[in-house]
């Protein structure tokens, strides 16, 4: 009998121990502040959790729990006070959060529990679980999608350079900085898509932070592209953009990140020209003229000083004449112009077959990662490549007395 007596005993405490403490020695409350109208779906509501006590507390653990009808924040670390309450000295917690309905209709905030261990008066130690009731609060559905509820936003778009007038080969970076209160990462849309037939674009990883201020939660997301046109065609980025509802204002809005022309600022060629009339000016026309009386007597009678007929000079001026592509893929390699050297590699793979077509553009693959990748400011190397694109293409030309050559 004793026994009995002692095991009964031995299972009762665990019980007693979570027996509710009276409400004038124990309280737990979520308060909202006030928020005008009825929230809408995702609306940011910020609340103060509070806690009045007035025992010992040894231990204590908090929990919020999730739901699939809101998800909160936490925007501060707890409060602990000592205030006066109803004229006795009391210990008073405050937890500062921020609420997020995910869907519409009535809803219930789920009770919270407040697991203490006290001192007893005696000395000793006992669990005791204080809960807050259930809030219950009328959300309003979406008013529609996309859907981005915030207190604030702001954003700014700029670019690295100008870029409806870049220079030959150049890659532009834009830069677009979204900022919204009241709304956490996930809310955030997606990094928007910059695609064009006529447009090499690469994305950036995006990022995503939060900052937890006393209004909120100030999320911000930055998308970056690197852009760079394919050809001197010029052409115009379309306007984006992103809807959002203001909460504190009730009415909608839109991101607008303009539409941008991009393009270069001469044609692709042009510089190319230009060089090339600077550097042949005074005493090369003698010269030229000069060669040009020695090879053409060559070129009509030959060796042998026979008269040639029309097809045997045509064949001879065929040998003579430079591969025009190859010779700009070697000029453009011994300079260290990338973007060039690419554009006529491009060239000379387009009368290529698909497998030989395919090996110049694996070749050009680190090319393509300097040119329109992040921008690293180290130089690529471009005799390597520039010989392994000769050799690919050399089944291309005719043999000829005068090859272009990377030494």
């Amino acid at each position: 009998m004793v026994r009995l007596i002692l095991l009964v005993f031995i299972l009762a405490c665990p019980a007693a121990a979570q027996d509710v403490l009276p409400a004038e020695k124990a309280r737990l409350q979520l308060i909202l502040d006030p928020h005008g109208p009825a929230p809408v779906e995702g609306q940011m509501l910020l609340a103060t959790l509070r806690g009045d006590y007035r025992v010992t507390i040894a231990l204590q653990d908090l929990t919020i729990p999730r739901s699939r009808s809101f998800d909160w924040v936490q925007l501060a670390r707890d409060q602990w006070t000592v205030e006066q309450v109803d004229g006795l000295p009391t210990q008073v917690m405050r937890r500062r959060i921020a609420i997020f309905p995910q869907r519409g209709g009535d809803l219930s905030f789920p009770e919270i529990s407040h697991k203490l261990t006290i001192v007893t008066p005696s000395g000793g130690r006992a669990e005791h679980v204080v809960r807050s009731g259930a809030v219950p609060i009328s959300v309003r559905p979406a008013l529609g999608q996309p859907w981005l509820p915030v207190a604030a936003i702001e954003f700014s778009d700029d670019w690295s350079a100008a870029p409806e007038a870049l220079p030959l080969g150049e890659t532009v970076q834009r830069r677009v900085v979204l900022r919204a209160l009241g709304a956490t990462t996930k809310m955030l849309p997606p990094q928007p898509q910059i695609r064009a037939a006529w447009l090499i674009s690469f994305a950036s990883p995006e990022e995503r932070t939060t900052e937890l201020t006393p209004l909120g939660p100030l999320t911000t997301v930055v998308w970056e592209w690197s852009l760079r046109p394919k050809t001197g065609e010029r052409g115009v980025i379309p306007e984006i953009q992103i809807p959002y509802f203001d909460t504190g204002a009730q009415t909608a809005g839109n991101v607008v990140l303009k539409a941008t022309p991009i393009g270069y600022a001469a044609a692709p060629d042009a510089a190319v020209t230009a060089a090339w009339q600077s550097k042949f000016t005074g005493f090369e026309y003698p010269v030229l003229g000069f060669t040009l009386g020695l090879v053409l007597p060559f070129l009509i009678l030959g060796a042998d000083w026979r008269p040639r007929s029309r097809a045997e000079l045509l064949r001879r001026l065929n040998d003579l004449r430079p591969d025009a592509e190859r010779a700009r893929l070697v000029r453009a390699a011994r300079r260290g112009d990338a973007a060039a050297m690419r554009r006529a590699a491009v060239r000379l793979a387009a009368a290529l077959p698909p497998d030989q077509r395919a090996a110049i553009h694996e070749t050009l693959a680190p090319i393509d990662r300097h040119l329109f990748g992040p921008v690293t400011g180290a130089p690529i190397p471009l005799r390597k490549p520039a010989k392994t694109i000769l050799r690919i293409t050399h089944g291309r030309a005719r043999a000829r007395s005068s090859r272009p050559m990377i030494t």
